[in-house]
Order: structure tokens, then sequence, then C-alpha cells
């Protein structure tokens, strides 16, 4: 199947709206229709057939990094054998970080026998090695990535320090309709925020004060903003009516210097792998007197002093409490796994029991009170993935025995590795382009014929392979069976409490259904 991919990162898009227009999704997508309407030997055997293929896409992501959500489904789906020729517009849409780019050139598609074609470029995996010219231009794109990146960065920092406004985003208890104007009061807002500020300074905690605002049917700042300015969802999606005020809402609204009419740009920075982190205070641009407050600086630290008092309590108290202090490796099991049946949000570990984050609000959730024990989930999620385990055996011992597929699968790697050795050796000057060229033709053919034998040895492309990779590591489980954080995390996909009940999702969960439904 032929796979087109198209990226557009934010920097391409805010060049195109001046004059690269032709590095829009929709402008890529129509050069690769062009090109392999014209072009033959791209196709069905009848001929080329555009409407046959496969899109990945990233828009707004950037080229610098590989954590992208379309290209890692283009990745999976080449190793599944779905993809056998990918044609993107050029080489820096694959990425702009010119030794991952050429990895993926020289090493990782020829090992996956994906022909790749640059069409601005003139590239094509299958007429031409890689050449001096592909990597000068993944050169070229990985300095154009970073020059851009550094103009990016200076210029917003010169506007910061001009004291520019970048965007339009608000804060709950303001709204900004032009940027030059900058914040101005909502009305509404503005109330319910001096009234959390009063209530944080008389000695109120954040859970009471939101106990309060839902008692009293007070919009929480997402719902007021949609109903502000007209929408359903910020989202796309239809807007939820269970949404409640909760704790931590508060405390970010009272942590807010913004209230005091203190505006503060620059306080995140994303690193060359896309990580987001906090830019130091001294790093960051503050504008005094900047808007009209909506409580006075006397309040705000009174109500800082109150949570930080609060705060050294709760430290005080944890000091003797074993529970609270305790780091033994096997509790915690299922902290990133465990998962409120009501509300499906993560559920919070607390020495040696979990509750949902929400049960302290229980009367507008439906979240439980009850906190869950860790034996007793370890004792509950066992006796689960035991009877999976047999499950999925008898799956697999029903499905009709294929002797020949392993072996097929087996050859097939070890032809691929083949292919990579005498790339090694042609790069260390040990062996002639020509006989590269030979063994690389080769080992396609090869490779090719024997997918087709596993193909129809399988019955449906690629499902008994999908269907062992996912039962097997579960088949294997039995009641000796210790279970780690890391064994777990690898079976599970999430575990949801109820009251009074236990329910295991596994990674598996689609082929045990599918054996359900043939039984």
């Amino acid at each position: 199947m032929i796979a087109y991919y198209l990226r557009l990162s934010g920097a391409d898009e805010e060049n195109s709206r001046f004059h690269r227009e032709s590095d829009s999704i929709e402008s890529q997508r129509l050069t690769l229709l062009s090109y392999q309407k014209n072009h033959l030997d791209i196709g069905t055997e009848s001929g080329p057939d555009p409407s046959q293929h496969l899109e990945y896409i990233d828009d707004g992501f950037t080229g610098r990094n590989f954590k992208r959500p379309g290209w890692n489904r283009l990745i999976e789906d080449c190793k599944k054998g779905k993809v056998d020729t990918l044609l993107v517009r050029d080489a820096s849409r694959l990425g702009r970080n010119h030794i991952e780019v050429e990895n993926y050139l020289q090493m990782v598609f020829p090992a996956l026998n994906v022909r790749v074609i640059c069409v601005q470029e003139h590239y094509d995996s299958r007429k031409a090695i890689f050449t001096e010219e592909i990597s000068f231009q993944n050169i070229i794109n990985d300095w154009y990535s970073r020059d851009i990146g550094m103009k990016v960065r200076s210029s917003l920092s010169q506007r910061w320090k001009n004291g520019d406004r970048i965007n339009r985003k608000a804060p709950y208890g303001y709204v900004c309709h032009d940027k030059e104007k900058g914040y101005e009061v909502d009305p509404e807002a503005a109330v319910i925020v001096k009234r959390i500020f009063t209530a944080a300074a008389e000695g109120k905690t954040a859970t009471r004060i939101a106990d309060d605002l839902n008692r009293d049917g007070v919009p929480t700042p997402l719902s007021h903003i949609l109903k502000r300015d007209g929408r359903t969802s910020a989202y796309g999606s239809r807007m939820e009516t269970t949404r409640i005020w909760m704790g931590e809402t508060i405390c970010r609204i009272l942590k807010n210097e913004t209230y005091t009419g203190v505006r503060i740009a620059h306080t995140m920075a994303h690193r060359r792998d896309g990580k987001a982190i906090r830019v130091p205070d001294e790093e960051q641009f503050r504008y005094e007197d900047d808007h009209e407050p909506l409580v006075s600086r006397e309040l705000f630290e009174k109500a800082q002093g109150a949570i930080r008092s609060r705060g050294e309590r709760r430290s005080a108290n944890n000091c003797g409490n074993p529970a609270a202090a305790s780091s033994d490796p096997r509790q915690g099991l299922f902290k990133r796994l465990l998962r409120c049946g009501n509300c499906h949000r993560r559920m919070v570990f607390s020495g040696t029991s979990y509750r949902c984050g929400r049960a302290i609000m229980a009367e507008y959730t439906g979240c439980s009170r009850e906190r869950v024990s860790e034996d007793f989930l370890t004792m509950q999620v066992q006796a689960a993935l035991l009877k999976k385990a047999e499950q999925a055996n008898r799956i697999l011992n029903g499905q009709e025995d294929i002797p020949v597929a392993d072996g097929i699968e087996e050859e097939i790697q070890r032809l691929k590795k083949r292919q990579m050795d005498s790339f090694e050796e042609m790069s260390n000057g040990n062996l002639s382009l020509d006989a590269f060229i030979q063994i690389r033709d080769d080992v396609r053919q090869k490779v090719e014929k024997l997918q087709r034998m596993r193909s129809e040895i399988a019955g449906k492309t690629g499902y008994r392979i999908d269907l062992e990779y996912a039962l097997k590591p579960l088949a294997k489980l039995n009641s000796q069976t210790e279970l780690t954080q890391e064994l777990l995390e690898s079976l599970v996909e999430a575990v949801y409490v109820s009251e009074g009940s236990v329910e295991v999702v596994t990674r598996a969960e689609q082929y045990l259904d599918s054996g359900n439904m043939e039984t």
C-alpha cells in the first residue's frame, strides 16, 4: 500500500501565511497525488490509483524530533507490512534533524523494505542509493530549523522586552478582546475570584471553597467562558454536564499573580525534544500595574500565607506517619493503571491505598469515597489476569496449528539482517555499490515472496501473528507469577474500580473478545 506523510510545523504555518503557501497540508497532498498520477510504476497492476493510499498527518508538529502521533503510526504500519511505498513532498517533511532523517532513509526504511520517494529532491530509494546531495539537503533542513527557532525566540524575547502582548488568552476573571488594550475585567467572573481570595484569607481550605461554590451552583471557569463566548465545547465535542469546581482549580487561581494587576510572560519554554520546562523567575518578564487588579496585594499575600501555613502543618503531620512516608517499592503497583469506575480519572495513591481524587466532591461527582487497599487490588487483579490467561491459552490452542509460520518469519528477519550487514560492508568500503544493489534487490524479491506465503498460511494477513504477539505474554501467567509494575504495565491497559468491583482491561482485549465471538 502507498502511504503519504504530510507534516506542517507551527513555524511553517506562520511562514505560509505570508510567502510559503506551498508548505500547507493540502498543497503537499496535491503534490503527491499529482506525482502518483504521472508515474505508472506507482499504484496497482493496472496503473496508478491515487484514491487508494494511506495518509499520516502531523499538523502543527515540529520536525526537530520524531515524537509525533502520525509518524509513530506510520512506523508501526511499516513494521506490520502495511506500507510498501512512502511518498513525501521533500525530505524536510520527514524531519529537520539530519542525523535522524539519514538514519531512517539509509537504515530503517531499507530494512523494512519500504520504498521512499522525496518528490522535490527527485529521490527514489528503489532507483538510487542515498546520495551526498540528499545528505547535504538534510543538513540544510536541520540548519534551517535551528535558524528559524533562534529567530523566533529572539523575536519573542525582543517583543517581551518591549512589553508587547503575544496572545489574547486571558485568565478566568478577565477578557482580552484586543491585544493592544490588554486584559479587561469580566464582571461576573471577577466577583467569584474576589470571593475565592477572601475565603482563603479567612482560613478556608481550597476543598471547602470548591464545595461552597458547587453548593451555590457557580459555573466553573471553563463552563463560564464557553457560555460567555456562546460556545458549547472547547475541543469540538459536546460540553460536559458534570463539570464541577475542584480544590486544584482553586489553588491555581490563588497562586496566580495576574489578579494583583501584574502580567508575567515567558513562564514556560520548550526543549529541543519538545518537553515543556518552567523558566526561572529571573528570566521571566514582569509588567507591574499592567491591568486593573481584582484583589489587592495585601489580600493576595494573606491568602498565600494561609496556603503555606496549611502546607507546613500537613508536612509536620506526615513526619510521624509511616504510611505517608513509606518508600516500599512493592507499594503503588497500580499508580499508572488504576482509574475510578465512575469518572475514569486516575486514582490517587496514598501510603497503602487508593482513592479517587474527586471523591471529596462525591455529592456532585458520584465517585466513591471508599479507599481501596493495595493488597485487595493485588488479589483481585491477579485473579482476573489468571482467568484471562486461561482464556488466552484456549484461544491459542484452538487456532489452526501453523508450524511453518515461525520459520517464514525467521527467514524474513535473516534476509533483512543480511541486507543491513551488506550495507555496513559497503559503508566501510568492503563491498562495491553494484554488489550491494544486487544483494538488496535479491533480498527484496525473496522477502516479498515469503510475505505472500505468510499471508496465505495465516488466512488473514498478519492476523495470526498479531494474535500470537498479543496473547502469548498473557498466556504465560500462572499462580506463581509475581506481579511487578513493569509486568502489569506491559499487559494491562487500565484497571477500573467501582464500589465492590474491579475490572481489568488488558492490552490484548480485542483478541480475547474475538476469541469469545468465535467460540
